[in-house]
């Protein structure tokens, strides 16, 4: 499985137009940074082929990660 979701993921990011999931990551940032509503954002990232990872990543540059005590 795990075999499987790696290709799947290769092949997302092959056929994705590179530079615009790059900007839609980088504007989710922007947005993070700031008081905008972060969904539209986050949906236009989607629909250009970004990865829940990838949103991930720049949310967590911004907010940084929960630590429990």
């Amino acid at each position: 499985i795990r075999g499987l979701q790696i290709e799947k993921l290769r092949a997302l990011r092959e056929r994705r137009d590179a530079a615009k999931a790059s900007s839609c990551l980088s504007a989710i940032g922007e947005a993070a940074g700031g008081t905008e509503n972060l969904m539209p954002r986050i949906l236009e990232a989607v629909e250009n082929g970004c990865t829940l990872g990838e949103i991930s990543d720049e949310l967590r540059k911004v907010y940084g990660e929960y630590r429990g005590q």
